[in-house]
C-alpha cells in the first residue's frame, strides 16, 4: 500500500478525489470552513478537558420539583452508528451521564484521565491527530467556558472564533485553525449544559484534508449528543437497564449476587473481581438497537488500590419484556 493509499484509507475514505487531490497537493487550494483547535488542544491549563477531581457537583436536586422538570429522551442515532448511554464518575456516588451514538464500523472508544475519547480504527501514524474528546466540567456556565476555550486557543493558533451558537448542538462553538495546507491542524470545540450547573466540552480535532472524511463523522456523533440527568424518562428498555445496572454493579463488586439473583440467566457465566480498594472510572451502557434491542453490554472501567484499570463487562439479553444476565466477564 501506498503512503497516497494509506493516507485516503486515514482520511475515513470520504471521497475518492481526496486520494487524487493528496497524490497532487501543490495543485489545489482548499477554501473549506475553518474548524477550531488542533492537535495539541487539551486545555489542560485552563482546566477544561479533563475532569477535576477536587470539585464537587451541587448538591442533587429532588426529581419532579419546579428546578428540574421531568425531560424525555430522544434516541435518535439513524445511520450514526451504536447507541452508547456513558458515565463519567469522578467518584462512586456521582456521574455526568451523556447519550452518544458512536460508528464503530470505523471508531474505537477509550476512557482515559476522565476524558471520553473516540478515535479512527484505521492506522494514523505519521499523520496529525484525528480524535473526538469529552470530558465534563462543574462549577462553570457554557459562556464562560467557551471564552476560555477561546483564550487557550489563541496561544497556539493563527485564526481562532468568538464563540457563537453551534448550528447542530444545542451550545456554543470556538474554533481554529492552523493554516489551509492539506495537513494544517484544525478542531471544533463544543461547550453544552449539562444541566446542573455544568459543562461538557467536546472536542474534534482533525487535519484540513480529513475535515471530508473524520471531520464530518465527528459532526454526525455531535449532532446525536444528549446529556442525561436523574429526571431524565427514556423508553420502558432504558429505564430498567440502567435501573438493573444501578442494581447490579455494587452487587458484583461486593460478590453478593443474592439481591439480583432473579435477573441472572439460566447457566449465566460469572467471573466475579475481587472486593477491596475497587475505584470506578466510567460505565458504558451499549445496545444493539435504540428502538428494539435484543441485547445490551454494560461496561465498568475499574481499578484496585493504585493498580492499572480493568473493565467488568456484563452481557444481557432482552426477552419477553425484561433484561437478563447471560455472562460476567473481567478483563485485564
Amino acid at each position: 500500500m501506498t503512503w497516497e493509499e494509506r493516507l485516503f484509507l486515514a482520511l475515513g475514505e470520504a471521497d475518492e478525489s481526496l486520494l487524487h487531490r493528496s497524490q497532487h497537493p501543490a495543485r489545489r487550494r482548499l477554501w473549506l470552513p475553518l474548524a477550531a483547535a488542533a492537535a495539541c488542544l487539551v486545555l489542560v491549563a485552563a482546566g477544561l478537558l479533563y475532569l477535576r477531581q477536587d470539585v464537587r457537583p451541587p448538591a442533587p436536586v429532588t426529581p419532579g420539583t419546579a428546578e428540574t422538570p421531568v425531560q424525555t429522551l430522544y434516541l435518535s442515532g439513524g445511520n450514526v452508528g451504536s447507541f452508547t448511554l456513558h458515565q463519567l464518575r469522578w467518584d462512586t456516588d456521582t456521574s455526568a451521564d451523556f447519550i452518544l451514538y458512536v460508528d464503530e464500523t470505523h471508531y474505537r472508544q477509550t476512557v482515559k484521565d476522565g476524558v471520553y475519547t473516540i478515535e479512527p480504527l484505521a492506522d494514523m501514524s505519521g499523520l496529525p491527530l484525528c480524535s473526538l474528546e469529552i470530558s465534563h466540567q462543574v462549577g462553570i456556565t457554557v459562556e464562560d467556558a467557551a471564552a476560555l476555550a477561546a483564550e487557550t486557543l489563541r496561544a497556539s493558533y493563527a485564526t481562532v472564533s468568538e464563540p457563537a451558537n453551534a448550528s447542530i448542538i444545542e451550545g456554543l462553538l470556538v474554533t481554529g485553525s492552523n493554516g489551509t495546507a492539506w495537513d494544517d491542524t484544525q478542531a471544533e470545540v463544543y461547550l453544552v449544559g449539562d444541566r446542573q450547573g455544568g459543562v461538557f466540552i467536546l472536542v474534534s480535532r482533525y487535519f484540513l484534508e480529513a475535515a471530508e472524511g473524520h471531520g464530518s463523522r465527528f459532526a454526525d456523533m455531535i449532532s446525536t449528543f444528549q446529556p442525561v440527568t436523574a429526571e431524565d424518562v427514556g423508553p420502558a428498555w432504558l429505564t430498567e437497564l440502567r435501573s438493573l445496572g444501578d442494581q447490579l454493579i455494587p452487587a458484583i463488586f461486593s460478590n453478593d449476587l443474592a439481591s439480583v439473583a432473579d435477573a441472572l440467566a439460566e447457566n449465566a457465566l460469572i467471573d466475579l473481581p475481587p472486593e477491596a480498594g475497587l475505584s470506578v472510572s466510567a460505565i458504558d451502557y451499549t445496545t444493539d438497537s435504540d428502538q428494539i434491542p435484543t441485547s445490551a453490554a454494560i461496561s465498568v472501567r475499574f481499578r484496585q488500590l493504585e493498580d492499572s484499570y480493568d473493565y467488568l463487562t456484563i452481557e444481557l439479553s432482552y426477552t419477553e419484556g425484561r433484561w437478563l444476565v447471560t455472562a460476567i466477564l473481567l478483563e485485564k
